[in-house]
């Protein structure tokens, strides 16, 4: 028992020591209705759910998973069996645990700040080395500090200027 824990992680298969950290859970989809959502979103395993059919079925129109792939592997087409065989060795964990009406909302530095805790619970029981932090909002970089600091844990955030999944003309 967690407290604040909304969903449960993504373990794949072959879990390792790796876990991927996401952002949020949305409460709009274009292709499914309300109700259906709700229900979903109420369930402790929608994130494990939510991972393995996208991450795993290559689907071009799920652009948070083969932004991530192209991100790993530093190329621009991935072998679906690697990528498959990658998202079946780590977790994958939403650090925001509340819903999101639309991806134009953001996270407050309440979400993150309790998002930090449960995940720090949800790190413990994992027992994973290596977190990989997609993102760049100020009040996420800033509550992770502070979380450090809570434990007294010394870490380098390491800052990138490339921007990944964005669009240029």
């Amino acid at each position: 028992e967690i407290i604040n824990l909304t969903w449960y992680p993504w373990v794949g298969k072959d879990f390792k020591n790796t876990i991927i950290l996401g952002e949020s859970h949305y409460d709009k989809w274009d292709d499914v209705d309300p109700v259906t959502s709700a229900a979903w979103l109420a369930s402790k395993v929608f994130t494990r759910n939510r991972t393995a059919g996208p991450a795993l079925n290559g689907n071009p129109k799920e652009p948070y998973f083969r932004n991530f792939e192209r991100a790993y592997f530093g190329a621009s087409q991935i072998e679906r069996n690697l990528a498959n065989n990658l998202w079946h060795s780590v977790a994958h964990f939403n650090l925001v645990q509340k819903v999101m009406k639309d991806k134009n909302e953001r996270p407050t530095r309440e979400d993150y700040r309790t998002g930090w805790d449960v995940f720090w619970d949800v790190n413990k029981i994992l027992n994973t080395e290596n977190v990989i932090v997609f993102g760049t909002d100020l009040m996420k970089i800033q509550t992770f500090r502070q979380l450090l600091l809570k434990h007294k844990i010394k870490a380098d955030v390491i800052p990138s200027d490339e921007s990944l999944g964005s669009r240029t003309k």
